[in-house]
């Protein structure tokens, strides 16, 4: 696990688990962020304006690192990772019709490829 800086320290609640655990666990929620619905529902909630989920996405860039990034399926998760760090994007992402479309755009690309996004597609969507 990445070092950090104590400025981007996130809340040590998942310092009981172990490393191996808490790989998994950060592994799918950046994964997750490729769900625009999913980012929506975090939107919606009030999660994208709070302070701790912006110093965690911060810590997440980790992810963008060759030795972390090949463990990822949807490389599209790290484009959104990116652009949650920035503001205006994350009040788009309240509105759902912003949301459904990045969906749709995102479903328009696979669909024109034939096929889910592989690791191949990490650099170019990156």
């Amino acid at each position: 696990r990445p070092s950090l800086a104590m400025s981007d320290r996130v809340p040590d609640a998942l310092d009981a688990v172990t490393n191996e655990d808490r790989f998994t666990v950060e592994l799918e929620f950046v994964q997750s962020l490729a769900n625009p619905r999913y980012v929506h529902f975090l939107a919606s909630k009030g999660v994208l304006r709070d302070d701790r989920f912006i110093a965690y996405l911060r810590y997440l860039r980790y992810w963008e690192r060759p030795e972390y990034a090949k463990f990822i399926l949807y490389p599209h998760c790290l484009r959104f990772r990116r652009l949650l760090l920035d503001d205006a994007f994350r009040v788009a992402m309240e509105n759902p019709r912003n949301a459904e479309r990045a969906f749709k755009a995102q479903f328009e690309r696979w669909s024109a490829r034939g096929a889910a996004p592989s690791r191949a597609d990490a650099d170019a969507n990156a």
